[in-house]
Order: C-alpha cells, then structure tokens, then sequence
C-alpha cells in the first residue's frame, strides 16, 4: 500500500520547501563548530602541497627520511584554501554545507528506495542524519561518507529506472574518494559486491539474487578501478589501507578505532540505534534484497568494530530501512500533510532538546585539550627552534605543528609505523613508554629530546615532575614545558 496523498497544486513545492527547511535547521542545530586535532595538520599540509608540491617524505616532525604519501591530499589542499580565505568560520560553513548535502542525499536515496514514500523517508533520513552529526567534523571523512551515499544512490537509480548515466557517475567517485581520502577508497568497492553479487539469478535456502544483467555493473566497477590510478601516488594511495592499518597495539591504544563501550554515552546510543533497526527488521515482514543484507550485515560488523565506522552504518545501511517500511500507509480519514507536520514539529523539538544539551559543553575548553597555545608561544619566543629535539603527546602534534613547530609524534598514527614509513615503529615507542614497557629515560636517549611539550594529564610530566634531571620552564593550566636540566 502507498500513503495516501492529495494532489492539491502546488502542495508538493511546499512540501519540498518545508522539507529542505527542516534538514537546514537540523544540520544547523546539530553542527558543532569545534576544530578537531586532526584538522591542524591537515591544514598545514595542504599549505606545503600549495607551496611545495606534493611530499614522499616525512617533513613536520624531528624525524628524517620517513617515506610518506598525503593519502588526503585533495581534503588538505581544500581546507588549507579555505582556512586561508575565510579562517574556522570558513572550515565550518564548508562541513555544514557537506551535511546539508548528506542529509538530501540521504532524504533521496530513501525516497527512491521506498517508492516515493515521503513519510518514511523522511523519519528514516532524520534518524541517520541525527546521529550521523557526531562524524560532521572538519576531517576527510565528511568527503567520503558524501561519496558512498552518492555512490549508493546512483546503483539504485540505476538498477529501479535503467538510468545509465547514473552508473558513468561512479568512476568519478573512484577519482575523488581516492584523492580526498584514499584510506577509505577500497571500502567503494565493497559497496559494489554486493550489487553485482545480488545480479546473479540464484536460491539457496531463505537467499536468493534478485537476478538482473552484471555486465554493465563489471564494466562499471572495472573501469573505477583504473579510475582510481589518477592521483599523485599511483597504486601506492589505492591499497593505502593495506600497510597502513591493522597494528594492534595501535587499535588498542586510540579510541576511535576501539569498538564501543556500550558503558559510554556514544556506546549506549550506537547500541539504542542498532536495537531500533533489528526490531524494526523482526516487526516488519516482506521481501528484501540480498544486497541490502549483505551492506548492512557488512556496515554493523565495521560499525562494531571501531567507534569511527558506525558512519558507514548510518549511511550506507540505516538508509535500508526505508525499502522495508515502504507499505506502511496512514488511513484515508487522516489528513497525512497534517499528520507529517505534527510529526516533523515533534522532530525539531526533539532536535531543539538534544541540541540544549550539546550546548551544556564547553567545546572551547575541549579543543584546548589539544591547542597548547602558551606553551607553543613560550617555546617560539624563548628558545632557538631549530636546535631543539621536542617531545609532545599523540593528540598535541597536530597543532604543534600548525603553528611552525617540528613534533615528535601527531595523530596521523599510520605514518610512524615501520610497515608505512619503511624506517621505524616510532608510535609503537611511545606507547610502550607511556604504558611503562619501554623505560622512560630509554626513550628519551633513543629520540635525544632537548624539551618536553606536554599534558598535565601524560604519564611523562609525572616521571619528569620527580627527575632532578629536568626542570619546568613553563606551565599553566593544562600544559608544562620541561627542559634537560644540563
């Protein structure tokens, strides 16, 4: 059954209208404007990119001949332009405008996938979109994540209305997903198996393929292979998530590539999600499509296995939830315009709710955590800096870096791996010392470090507090710098 609707003039330009209105304020509200210790690197990248050309080597920190590959290039190059012309206030407008376009995309993926159904397309597409805003931050991710959906989107359109110009849209993706965040391109091509796999015409059991021509698919997901050649590092960006992920001690140690703790407010809303798309799943019956259980089966595993991937889940297979719920209609004596309206008015105080106490966290205080402002400013000003061999932490380093300064370590975790850099497990060194297997003045004579940059909160400012080998050269509220005594 389909909804009922009344096809008053001009009722769906209004719709359209209210419709848009309301994933503008959505995104709007649930936006929040902080810079991330990620984006501060990437920025100054993109500076030397601009200014330099594109690096093979390592550049911004006190180590030498690290090979290395700006596997987000693009992104770099995009926000270091933005930053440039328009400072945060321009990095924000640019990831606001990226949601606001997720956020349609997503409203019209669901709306071909339930049959025109606006209802439920637009209570599905809010419910990804509302718990999609804790992955809208100034990094790489906000490109692909924009990227899959598109790329969904066009296999849809072309498999439901034979539109072949939809498939001629996917290498073009290949091209950009693998110059903006070349990490993530191989994940393109996972979404891309399941099409052709669900093409073949079979039944083995409750699974069967829908069965429909894979030529053209082939051809597709061939051609976005090559396309995938085009970027300054060749095949070495294509299979960058081979030799750069996957170190355990690594995973183990940062906690966006952790599986949720369903003891923590992130864990407990990723696990209410999942419980409202398994019910919806056991109370609804009908056909679906092995594609559709094969993406999601796929997106819940990676969602589960590190925070950081529940975006997949929330883009690539909450979406499905529309095909399903695709026959649910309102009875012929309720007014649906009047219906959908009470709906969406009870959506933004909700957002209204959620966004109140967003706002109860001081987001200035939280980026302080990794912009040590003083302690940077101190270092600049007192100390000749191209003589100094400088420890900082792991979350540190990116604006340390930013600000001119050559770092020890920053959160670009791959790139101080042996299997990456080809030289040395330098991120392994640091966490083993910050967890007391390496010993700490063993750490400092292998690296010959002359200051120490660090949080009040780093195991190293409590062993150095207690060394009269060192000596405080400057501390505030947050941070300290620490200098060899001699």
């Amino acid at each position: 059954m389909d909804i009922q609707t009344t096809n008053k003039p001009g009722k769906s330009i209004i719709d359209s209208i209210f419709i848009s209105v309301l994933f503008l304020l959505t995104c709007l509200i649930l936006y929040v404007p902080a810079m991330q210790n990620d984006t501060y690197w990437l920025i100054n990248t993109g500076k030397y990119i601009i200014n330099a050309g594109f690096p093979i080597t390592e550049t911004f920190t006190i180590h030498e001949g690290l090979v290395f590959n700006a596997q987000q290039w693009l992104t770099q190059v995009i926000f270091y332009w933005v930053f440039n012309l328009f400072g945060d206030f321009g990095i924000h407008v640019l990831c606001i405008s990226i949601y606001i376009l997720i956020s349609m995309f997503i409203y019209k993926l669901t709306l071909l996938l339930s049959d025109n159904n606006k209802f439920i397309s637009l209570g599905v597409s809010l419910y990804s979109i509302i718990f999609l805003s804790f992955y809208m931050v100034p990094r790489p991710q906000i490109f692909s994540i924009l990227i899959f959906v598109l790329a969904i989107y066009c296999l849809e359109v072309y498999l439901k209305n034979k539109k072949l110009y939809a498939l001629f849209l996917i290498p073009l993706l290949s091209v950009i997903l693998v110059n903006v965040h070349s990490a993530m391109w191989v994940f393109l091509f996972l979404l891309m198996v399941p099409y052709i796999i669900d093409g073949f015409r079979f039944k083995i059991l409750i699974i069967g393929g829908q069965g429909y021509s894979i030529a053209t698919l082939a051809a597709m997901f061939l051609s976005s292979i090559a396309a995938g050649f085009i970027n300054p590092y060749g095949l070495r960006n294509m299979i960058y998530v081979v030799y750069s992920y996957g170190n355990k001690m690594v995973g183990a140690s940062i906690s966006e590539m952790q599986s949720p703790d369903f003891k923590g407010v992130l864990g407990i809303i990723i696990f209410l999600v999942l419980l409202v798309f398994v019910l919806v799943h056991i109370m609804v019956k009908g056909k679906t499509r092995l594609r559709y259980v094969l993406i999601t089966i796929g997106t819940v595993y990676m969602g589960l296995s590190s925070v950081r991937s529940f975006a997949l889940f929330l883009v690539c297979g909450l979406p499905f939830l529309a095909y399903f719920l695709k026959g649910i209609s309102f009875p012929t004596s309720i007014s649906v315009s009047s219906r959908i309206r009470h709906v969406l008015v009870a959506v933004i105080i909700g957002i209204l709710i959620i966004a109140g106490v967003f706002k109860k966290y001081d987001y200035t205080d939280k980026m302080n955590e990794f912009r040590p402002i003083g302690a940077v400013e101190y270092i600049k000003k007192n100390v000749r800096t191209d003589d100094i061999r400088l420890y900082n932490d792991f979350n540190t380093g990116g604006y340390i870096e930013f600000a001119g300064l050559k770092t020890f370590i920053d959160s670009r975790a791959e790139i101080f791996l042996k299997s990456l850099n080809k030289k040395e497990d330098i991120i392994i060194d640091f966490f083993n010392m910050r967890k007391g297997s390496m010993h700490y003045k063993k750490f400092i004579g292998k690296y010959k470090f002359t200051h120490y940059l660090m949080s009040k909160k780093d195991p190293l400012y409590v062993l150095l507090s207690e060394d009269a080998d060192y000596m405080k050269a400057y501390e505030d509220d947050k941070f300290v710098v620490y200098v060899n005594a001699d």
